[in-house]
């Protein structure tokens, strides 16, 4: 019996090793952004910023209709508390728990630091007056295109707003990587939320 007793607790002690190790490798071990490349632009600037949807809670799930499948349109946004010293404003949405690392679904670039409102549903152009340039996502698309995870995996979609020290200087339509390339060195402060989504399996 105490055998028998041993053994349980040594699967017991196993099963909490094991989970404590799956733990720090998907949360702990990533940074806060979870992205790395987004995180090495804004590490070192102040979290400022405030920055959040009217349409859906931070954390909470984001509607269906501002994801692929249903309407596909970006949520509308509000921005905060901008640095007087801001000469642009980055915005890039991103799904970190993608299974082949970071998917990028939306950047928007060279915002005026005037703009305090993004409206919901831009348009999928590469030029979007007055609210900036917009670039290739990991779609291959102009513009926004919005959750569309795997069935039955819960995935996470961070919004993080960059303000820079210097307008970003690159045409429209750019991909992602290098606008975010363009970032280095020039963000003072920046703010970000997240929403969740999930696809039922049948």
């Amino acid at each position: 019996m105490r055998r028998k007793y041993k053994i349980l607790a040594m699967i017991v002690v196993i099963g909490v090793i094991v989970a404590g190790i799956a733990y720090y490798y998907f949360y702990l071990s990533k940074p806060p952004l979870k992205d790395p490349l987004v995180w090495s632009l804004v590490k070192n600037a102040p979290n400022t910023i405030k920055f959040y949807s009217p349409a859906f809670k931070n954390g909470g799930f984001i509607p269906n209709k501002y994801c692929v499948g249903d309407e596909n349109k970006n949520p509308p946004l509000v921005i905060g508390k901008i640095p007087n010293n801001t000469k642009a404003l980055v915005i890039v949405m991103y799904d970190p728990d993608a299974p082949h690392g970071t998917f990028y679904h939306w950047i928007l670039y060279d915002i005026p630091p005037s703009v305090h409102k993004i409206p919901e549903g831009l348009p999928r152009y590469p030029v979007v007056p007055p609210y900036g340039l917009q670039g290739i996502n990991s779609f291959g698309h102009i513009g926004y295109d919005g959750p569309a995870p795997p069935p039955g995996h819960l995935h996470h979609y961070y919004f993080v707003v960059m303000a820079l020290d210097q307008p970003i200087n690159l045409n429209e339509g750019e991909p992602v990587e290098k606008v975010l390339d363009a970032c280095k060195g020039h963000v003072i402060a920046y703010g970000y939320f997240y929403g969740v989504y999930e696809i039922m399996a049948d």
